[in-house]
C-alpha cells in the first residue's frame, strides 16, 4: 500500500435541508462548490460520495407541503451533479452510496430503480493502490419492509459475502468498507437507532469478516452529520 495515497469523502450534501421550500438550495450548493475547490487544490487519488445527495425523501413520506413534488428531488439531484461537474477531470468520483433521503426511509423497488438511474449501482468495488474498496446499500439493511425489497437485501448479502471472500485471492493488501449508515456509533453491541444498523443485520454483516483473509479494518460512512472516529477491532475479523 502506498502510504502517500489519500482520498476524500463527501457525505450528506443534502441539497434543500436548510431552506423551505427546498427548491432554494443555494447555501448547500455554495458549501459543496467550496469543498470541490479545496479537493481540486489537494488533488486526492479519488473521491467518494456517501449518500443523501438530496433532502426530498424519494419515497415521498415525510415531505410535508412538498408531497407529490418529485420535481423537487430531481432539482436537488441536478444541483448536486452541477457541483460535481466542477471536480477536476484528473480526480475520479469512484463511488456514490444511497442514503435514506435518496431512497426514502422505507425504500421501494421504484426508489431503488430511480437511484440506479440517477447515480448508478448501489453496490460494487474498486481497487486503488493495493486496497480494495467495497461499497453497498445500508438503507435496505435498516428498512426492508416494502414489497420485493427483502429479496434485494438477501441478494446483496450473498454478493457481499462472496466479494469479501474472493478478495483473499486478489492482488490487494487490505479492504475498506464504504456505506451511508454506519454499523454502530459507540459500540458494536449498542441498541438500534436512526444512525446504526439493526443488531441482527449488524451481526450478520460484521460476521462476514470473521475468518476472512484481508478482512476489512476500516468502515467509512456518512449519515450522522458529525465526525466520529471509533476503534472497535473486536467487531471485525481477527488480524
Amino acid at each position: 500500500v502506498d502510504e502517500s495515497t489519500f482520498f476524500v469523502q463527501l457525505a450528506d450534501p443534502q441539497f434543500g435541508i436548510q431552506n423551505s421550500p427546498q427548491l432554494d438550495f443555494q447555501p448547500e450548493q455554495l458549501m459543496l462548490n467550496l469543498s470541490i475547490r479545496q479537493i481540486n487544490r489537494l488533488s486526492p487519488r479519488f473521491v467518494i460520495l456517501s449518500g443523501d445527495m438530496q433532502n426530498w425523501y424519494a419515497d415521498d413520506e415525510g415531505n410535508g407541503q412538498l408531497t407529490k413534488r418529485p420535481d423537487v428531488g430531481d432539482a436537488q439531484v441536478a444541483g448536486v451533479k452541477q457541483s460535481l461537474s466542477l471536480l477536476d477531470g484528473s480526480i475520479p468520483l469512484k463511488a456514490t452510496m444511497p442514503g435514506n433521503h435518496d431512497l426514502g426511509n422505507a425504500p421501494t423497488l421504484a426508489t431503488l430503480a430511480r437511484y440506479e438511474e440517477l447515480w448508478g449501482a448501489d453496490k460494487g468495488w474498486f481497487d486503488v493502490d493495493g486496497v480494495r474498496f467495497v461499497y453497498f446499500n445500508t438503507q435496505i439493511l435498516q428498512n426492508a419492509s416494502m414489497p420485493g425489497v427483502q429479496a434485494r437485501v438477501q441478494a446483496q448479502a450473498t454478493w457481499l459475502n462472496e466479494t469479501l471472500r474472493s478478495t483473499a485471492a486478489a492482488d490487494v493488501e487490505g479492504v475498506v468498507l464504504l456505506a451511508h449508515i454506519p454499523p454502530f456509533i459507540g459500540h458494536h453491541a449498542e441498541p438500534f437507532g436512526w444512525a446504526n444498523w439493526p443488531p441482527a443485520v449488524r451481526q450478520e454483516v460484521l460476521g462476514m469478516t470473521q475468518g476472512v483473509a484481508k478482512a476489512p479494518r476500516v468502515v467509512v460512512c456518512g449519515h450522522f452529520h458529525g465526525n466520529v472516529e471509533r476503534v472497535e477491532s473486536s467487531a471485525f475479523g481477527a488480524p
